[in-house]
């Protein structure tokens, strides 16, 4: 605002400066162009663009004055705009927040050639205090798993130690609900890029997926109510988990450019307390589950 001022005030004392020049140059001109020594000579011509000068000077500035003022306005009328949208952006943030409930989340990088396995620790805690369900959404990716002794290479030790340890985590979680006689309740869904008709072998998933179904199904068999495997068309081109129905886990894949290989290159943790997100994801997860097929023995073979 006090630059705004400033600037209105130098406006006028432009047009006030212009004026005073003006009615100098205008005065000693028109006295010279009038006098009887002066008339019909060189000097009175020249003092004639002298005055014309002077005028085409004030009215220039004064075209510039009243510019300014409208630019002015047209500033102080795009200022109020900008605001009133900037008001309409904060209160639309906060609809979006009030009707997601809270819903919180966070990132976590940890890129395998240089990885502590950060992204499977953060997964391990969160399986680690479920209660009552984990379920999962999963992409088999086609061609990972062929190449997966080469994949290796793209990790560290330390990066793959934390995958085994997420993986036996929610392994242990079912076999103590399970040991407890507690309902819990394990359910993934494996996403075939190449169809459903596929059958599940430890060539197309790899070792680790293959020796992790091998454990799932042992505890299934033993307690059939507490989940289990299927496989389905891909209906969906990202694995995503949710824990009792309030934590989801989004892995983010990298692809090796030299080998090949798939691994996740970093993951968003989602906290939805009133479950908004959440119920999205469910139904998404119910309806490809509808077209689903049950894994019941591994590996699979042709009926």
């Amino acid at each position: 605002m006090n630059g705004r001022v400033r600037k209105a005030t130098r406006i006028q004392v432009l047009i006030s400066i212009a004026s005073a020049v003006f009615g100098i140059l205008a005065s000693a001109a028109l006295d010279k162009i009038f006098s009887t020594s002066f008339l019909n000579t060189p000097q009175q011509t020249i003092l004639a663009i002298l005055l014309l000068v002077a005028v085409l000077i004030i009215i220039g500035l004064v075209a510039i004055s009243v510019f300014a003022q409208l630019n002015e306005e047209t500033v102080q009328a795009i200022d109020k705009k900008q605001e009133a949208n900037a008001k309409k952006i904060d209160q639309k943030l906060v609809d979006i927040s009030n009707n997601l409930g809270g819903l919180k989340w966070s990132f976590v990088q940890d890129p395998p050639r240089s990885g502590e396995g950060k992204i499977y620790s953060s997964f391990c805690d969160i399986i680690e205090k479920a209660e009552f369900e984990i379920l999962c959404l999963f992409v088999n990716r086609t061609g990972e798993h062929s190449k997966a002794d080469q994949g290796r290479e793209v990790t560290t030790h330390i990066y793959r130690t934390e995958r085994e340890k997420y993986l036996e985590s929610i392994v242990k979680k079912l076999q103590l609900k399970a040991d407890e006689n507690k309902k819990f309740f394990y359910k993934r869904i494996i996403q075939l890029p190449e169809g459903k008709s596929a059958l599940i072998d430890e060539e197309r998933v790899g070792i680790r997926w293959y020796d992790h179904f091998q454990k799932v199904l042992k505890i299934l068999r033993e307690k059939p109510d507490a989940g289990y495997l299927k496989k389905s068309d891909l209906f969906f081109e990202q694995s995503f988990l949710i824990v009792d129905r309030r934590h989801i886990i989004f892995p983010l894949d990298g692809r090796d450019p030299t080998y090949g290989a798939f691994y996740v290159e970093g993951a968003l943790i989602f906290n939805d307390p009133n479950q908004k997100f959440v119920d999205y994801l469910i139904n998404f997860f119910n309806r490809v589950d509808a077209n689903a097929s049950i894994i019941s023995e591994l590996p699979e073979r042709c009926s």
